[in-house]
C-alpha cells in the first residue's frame, strides 16, 4: 500500500515526494512529524495504518502539516480487499484535492492506472520485487519464477514484464549467466513487451536504459532515462541513473550535479549514490573527492567488492600506493577468485580509455587478471 501511494503521488509533477527508500527508514519507528519533515526536507507528512480481516480491509490515513503540526486531513476507508486498488486511488484523490495540486493532462490520463485488475498477479509481483531486493542470483532466480506466474495469471502485466526483464538484466550485469548474451537480449525482448502494453510505465524506460547503457549505446540510455524521469519526477533512483549514464558518457561534472538533486528527494540513500558521485570525480581526474565518495559508499555497504576496487583504482591514482593495496587485500578476501577482467563488462564507458585507466590502476594496485 505505502509503495503504490509513493508511486502513485510521485508521478505528479507539482508535487515533491521523498524516495520510498529514505521514508521507510522511519517503518516501525515513534518518531515526531516536524523531526521527519526536517529531516527530509518536506512540509507534509502522510501517514496511517491498514488493518485487515478475512476478505475486510480498513485504512486509516492522516494527512500533516509539519510546520504548524496540525492535522488537515484524516479519514478512514472502509472495503473488500477486492477492492483495494480503488480505494488507493481515492486516497491519491483526496490528498490531491486537499493540497490543490493541478494535474497535467498526462497525469489526468494515467491516474488510477495499477496495471492489473487480478490480485493474485499483484500478490505474485510484490513476492518478486521481496525477493529481488536481496540481490543474490538464487534470490534473482526466485524473483523471475514469481514474475513469470503473475504473466502468466494477467498476460497483459506490463510491470511484471518489465520486472522480469529486470532480472534478467542483473543476471548479466553481475555474471550470473552461462550466456550472457542472451540473457540481455531476452531482457530486452521483454521490457520491450512491457512498453508495449503500457508506454506509460516509467520502470520500463529505466530497465531499457540499463539495457542500452549495458550495450554502449549511450544516447539511447540518455533517451530511455529521460523518458523514465519525464513519467516520474521525483524519481530520485532514475535521476541518478541519468546521472551514472551521463558518466559513463564523460559528462561527470552534470552527472554530479544530478546526483545531488537526487540526495534530495531520497536523503537516505543507499550505496549506489556514493558510487556514482565516485565514478563521476574519477572521469574528471578529481581523485580527492572520489576517494571520499567511495569511502562513503564503502561505509553504506562494507562488502561491496565493486566500491572497493574503485576505491583501490582511485587510491593508485592518488599516488597512495599502501591504501591500494589495503583495498586490494579487502576485496581479496570478500572475492578470492577475483580477476580484475571481470569487472569490464559492468563498467561501459563510452572512452575506452577510462575504462582502460580503471583496470590498469586495479592491476597496479596488485589485482590479478
Amino acid at each position: 500500500m505505502t509503495d503504490d501511494l509513493i508511486t502513485d503521488l510521485s508521478k505528479i509533477s507539482g508535487l515533491f515526494v521523498i524516495s520510498r527508500n529514505s521514508a521507510f527508514t522511519y517503518k516501525g519507528k515513534v518518531v515526531k512529524v516536524r523531526q521527519v519533515a526536517e529531516e527530509l526536507g518536506v512540509r507534509y507528512v502522510l501517514g496511517g495504518s491498514i488493518r485487515r480481516a478475512g476478505n475486510q480491509i480498513r485504512i486509516n490515513a492522516q494527512l500533516t502539516d509539519a510546520t504548524t503540526g496540525g492535522q488537515i486531513w484524516a479519514d478512514r476507508y472502509d472495503g473488500v480487499i477486492e477492492n483495494v486498488f480503488d480505494l488507493q486511488d481515492d486516497i491519491t484523490a483526496r490528498i490531491l484535492s486537499v493540497l490543490q495540486v493541478q494535474l497535467t493532462n498526462t497525469e489526468q490520463e494515467s491516474a488510477g492506472q495499477h496495471y492489473t485488475k487480478h490480485l493474485d498477479a499483484y500478490d505474485s509481483l510484490l513476492r518478486g520485487q521481496a525477493a529481488a531486493g536481496h540481490r543474490s542470483n538464487e534470490e534473482n532466480l526466485i524473483a523471475r519464477g514469481h514474475f513469470e506466474q503473475a504473466i502468466a495469471i494477467d498476460p497483459g502485466f506490463a510491470r511484471a514484464y518489465s520486472e522480469l526483464a529486470n532480472t534478467y538484466r542483473i543476471e548479466y550485469r553481475s555474471g550470473w549467466s552461462a550466456m550472457p548474451e542472451h540473457s540481455l537480449a531476452t531482457a530486452h525482448d521483454l521490457v520491450n513487451k512491457a512498453i508495449e502494453l503500457d508506454e506509460s510505465l516509467s520502470q520500463a524506460h529505466f530497465v531499457l536504459a540499463q539495457i542500452h547503457r549495458a550495450k554502449k549505446e549511450h544516447k539511447k540510455a540518455v533517451v530511455s532515462i529521460e523518458r523514465a524521469i519525464d513519467l516520474d519526477p521525483n524519481s530520485a533512483n532514475a535521476i541518478v541513473s541519468l546521472a551514472s549514464n551521463l558518466c559513463y558518457g564523460g559528462r561527470g561534472a552534470k552527472g554530479l550535479n544530478l546526483i545531488e538533486r537526487a540526495k534530495k528527494l531520497n536523503p537516505h540513500y543507499p550505496s549506489n549514490y556514493s558510487l556514482r558521485t565516485g565514478q563521476c570525480n574519477f572521469v574528471r581526474t578529481n581523485y580527492a573527492e572520489a576517494i571520499e565518495a567511495f569511502r562513503q559508499g564503502v561505509e553504506l555497504a562494507p562488502d561491496s567488492q565493486r566500491i572497493h576496487a574503485w576505491l583501490a583504482a582511485s587510491y593508485v591514482l592518488a599516488e597512495n600506493q599502501d591504501d591500494a593495496e589495503w583495498e586490494a587485500d579487502i576485496i581479496r578476501v570478500l572475492n578470492p577468485d577475483f580477476s580484475v577482467e571481470e569487472l569490464r563488462i559492468g563498467e561501459p564507458f563510452k572512452d575506452p580509455k577510462h575504462l582502460e585507466t580503471f583496470l590498469g590502476a586495479l592491476r597496479m594496485a596488485g589485482l590479478p587478471g
